[in-house]
């Protein structure tokens, strides 16, 4: 709004001072800053003599367009240098000899120099607009105007002045490495890929050099630019993301035990960071820190959706079922619950994705990363990892593992330890203490038992966990 006011109030200013350009208005912001700097300078030894000074020119109109034609690149900015000027110096004395001033000559100038338009032509169907050509072609061509026309007697330009080839002064100074030179600084297009950019801002460079400059006795060479910073932070998210995908397998493999069983387990990973790039370029986002971050930042959530299914798979086939009918089982007691969780999880983030200005383009990066990454868990869990599990032995089907980790065991005796003292063990109700119900079946093998803590009457154990297990010790 501010810049539509601005602009309407210049364009009601009636007429500039003659030296003085229109003002012009533009929109800035961070990214749009200049990302990428060359330099040119002389070849080694500058073997043509160049005044590098003096090439502004003929790099702006050579060099620039060229740069400027890479895709991505919104505006190309030279910097040093003095752009050329055609400096008109008259001789007082031979200007007053033939009755002129320097308002006639500068009237005489500004007229000729200028191209008019001449109509338009009308041929059948077809129209042709036409245009004098009237501006100056050369510094002999300026020389020859005629400035003055009595009868027979012709004054010239040269006649009252001299014409020569100089430059603006100069206002600003550059320098690479003790020598003068002329910088190009490039700004990119909103939304583009820097990384593209520089590859072929890079493949220009060398097309220009072995085209352009190098004949003229000029190189051009790059400065700076702020893409490795870029590149490093992407080299170290990826990086990051894929020592938090191997921690997340190894600890998904100190609980199961097995390495199928991980493996399944793990098989959705690289499917949902495919997802989450595919939903961040639906939604029309580009890869870049943040967005990786929030894929990073997806992993380990991605794996909860599978755990539980698995966890719940492997129970069924505990009890006995076959892996088919377990895998089925397993999805349908759980599907409502990883649905749930999911839903909660992406519904959290939703109000994040309506964040404007700044903010928003910042964290909705992380938020469609994330919601993209957990809904395809979700249907990997409940899908593919179920084909999967019907065709992988993650166990021995029908019964339970033999022998229990170490941490578990120590796990449920610190457990019955805290419930065996007796405020835990008092019932203030019926004052019955704690019991467990053990199973009334077990997989062929097993026998109910108890673990941990005192044991009572034939299907319960006290302040205990009762389960299956191999032995013939049985609750009593």
């Amino acid at each position: 709004e501010m810049l539509i006011r601005v602009s309407n109030a210049l364009s009601q200013v009636p007429d500039y001072p003659e030296n003085v350009d229109e003002p012009r208005i533009f929109a800035n912001s961070f990214s749009a800053n200049a990302f990428m700097f060359f330099s040119i300078t002389p070849l080694a030894g500058n073997p043509r003599q160049v005044d590098v000074n003096l090439a502004l020119d003929f790099i702006e109109d050579t060099v620039k367009p060229r740069m400027a034609r890479v895709p991505g690149v919104s505006e190309v900015s030279l910097g040093g240098g003095a752009e050329r000027q055609i400096q008109i110096l008259i001789d007082p004395a031979r200007l007053a000899q033939r009755g002129l001033t320097l308002t006639d000559v500068r009237n005489a100038v500004r007229s000729r120099n200028r191209d008019r338009s001449a109509g338009d032509v009308q041929s059948g169907k077809r129209e042709y607009l036409l245009r004098t050509v009237g501006r100056f072609a050369d510094q002999a061509a300026l020389e020859q105007l005629i400035l003055l026309r009595r009868g027979d007697a012709i004054t010239r330009l040269s006649d009252v002045a001299d014409v020569t080839l100089g430059s603006f002064e100069s206002r600003t100074l550059s320098f690479f490495n003790d020598q003068t030179n002329i910088f190009l600084s490039v700004r990119r297009e909103s939304g583009s890929n820097v990384i593209a950019i520089k590859r072929a801002m890079l493949a220009e460079l060398d097309a220009v050099n072995q085209e352009v400059l190098e004949p003229a006795g000029l190189q051009m060479v790059p400065v700076s630019d702020d893409v490795r910073y870029v590149q490093d932070s992407v080299r170290n998210v990826w990086q990051n993301l894929i020592l938090g995908a191997l921690f997340a397998t190894l600890v998904m493999y100190l609980f199961l035990r097995s390495a199928r069983a991980t493996l399944v387990g793990v098989m959705g990973v690289p499917l949902c960071i495919i997802v989450a790039f595919l939903g961040l370029l639906l939604a029309g986002r580009t890869v870049n820190v943040i967005s990786l971050a929030g894929i990073a930042f997806a992993i380990g959530m991605t794996l909860d959706n599978s755990i539980v299914v698995l966890e719940s798979i492997a129970l069924e086939r505990r009890r006995g079922a076959s892996r088919l009918r377990a895998a089925v089982d397993g999805v349908r007691q759980v599907w409502p619950a990883v649905f749930a969780s999911t839903a909660t999880t992406i519904l959290v983030f939703i109000p994040v994705m309506f964040v404007e200005e700044e903010a928003g383009q910042l964290y909705s990066d992380v938020a469609i990363a994330i919601s993209a990454a957990i809904l395809a868990s979700m249907l990997v869990a409940i899908t593919v990892l179920p084909a999967a599990a019907a065709r992988l032995t993650l166990g021995r089907e029908g019964t339970v593992q033999t022998s229990r980790p170490r941490l578990r065991d120590k796990t449920l005796q610190g457990v019955a330890w805290l419930l065996a003292t007796d405020a835990r063990r008092r019932v203030p109700s019926r004052g019955r203490r704690a019991e467990s119900v053990c199973p009334d079946e077990c997989a062929p093998g097993l026998q109910p038992r108890c673990h941990g803590g005192d044991r009572r009457g034939s299907t319960y154990c006290l302040v205990a966990v009762c389960g299956c297990g191999p032995g013939s010790v049985r609750p009593r």
